[in-house]
């Protein structure tokens, strides 16, 4: 019997084509090694419910209903992966999201690879001009040990402070002392894995924007950007899913093009 992925889309509002073309790449990319379930917690404010109650997809889809309260979106974000990852009962567990697209062949196979009982977590990396936290995934992706990750106490909402940097938590968040960083949606993770000796893996964020000279995905003029796995395009995250329309935006246009592109290689 094969163990299970559930996989945690927050659908919050303009998300809905978006998540049809992140699984789209998901099915396109995945190994045939795991079961694959998806979890979809759908703002019910803000989102069409129905568009994903009809999505098709290759593999199970649970629909979840999450009315979130008049707060600001990260809070919303948050809410909606707290619901979605009390309701993984799986082996492993992702959540994603919707402006992401796979572009690696056997992405889960790889990244389970390195998991252990010390190791729970792999995902996506800010870039250091975020002020945000480093070296720990985030939750634009993050791959998990479900049960691991339950077991810190971890919740998905976002701090919503600033933070200064010291000799005490320099270590935790991965930056330099007298820096001040911004808790957004995920920052526990880095205090959570810390604090029960646990830890992550970052995969580095690549973008021209940076003039990063190992881009290998993105292409001139494009905006958005890669994260890597041993030095290869493992996703792309095009950003701002939440009010670019998915049909006419020239960034989100140029992005699905290029994705479009290099999943029709093989």
């Amino acid at each position: 019997m094969k163990d299970k992925i559930q996989i945690g889309i927050a659908c919050g509002g303009n998300s809905e084509h978006f998540v049809n073309f992140l699984i789209d790449s998901i099915e396109k990319t995945v190994s045939n090694d795991y079961e694959i379930e998806y979890i979809l917690g759908v703002d019910t404010k803000v989102a069409n419910r129905d568009f994903f109650f009809n999505l098709k997809t290759k593999f199970k889809k649970i629909i979840c209903n999450v009315p979130t309260s008049d707060q600001i979106s990260a809070i919303n974000h948050g809410s909606i992966l707290d619901h979605v990852f009390d309701k993984m009962n799986s082996k492993y567990g992702m959540v994603v999201d919707c402006d992401v697209a796979f572009l690696m062949k056997d992405w889960d196979k790889k990244l389970i690879s390195v998991l252990d009982k010390e190791t729970i977590i792999i995902g996506t990396e800010y870039e250091l001009m975020a002020n945000k936290f480093m070296g720990n995934p985030n939750a634009i992706m993050s791959l998990f040990l479900v049960d691991k990750l339950k077991e810190t106490g971890l919740s998905w909402k976002p701090e919503m402070r600033h933070l200064k940097i010291t000799e005490k938590n320099k270590d935790i968040y991965k930056r330099k002392v007298g820096e001040k960083i911004f808790l957004d949606t995920s920052s526990e993770i880095p205090s959570r894995l810390h604090k029960n000796s646990l830890r992550g893996i970052p995969l580095p964020l690549l973008s021209l924007r940076n003039n990063d000279k190992k881009v290998i995905f993105m292409k001139d003029g494009m905006r958005g950007e890669e994260h890597h796995f041993e030095n290869n395009p493992i996703l792309t995250h095009v950003g701002r899913g939440s009010t670019r329309d998915f049909f006419s935006n020239p960034v989100v246009v140029q992005w699905k093009k290029r994705v479009t592109e290099w999943l029709g290689r093989d």
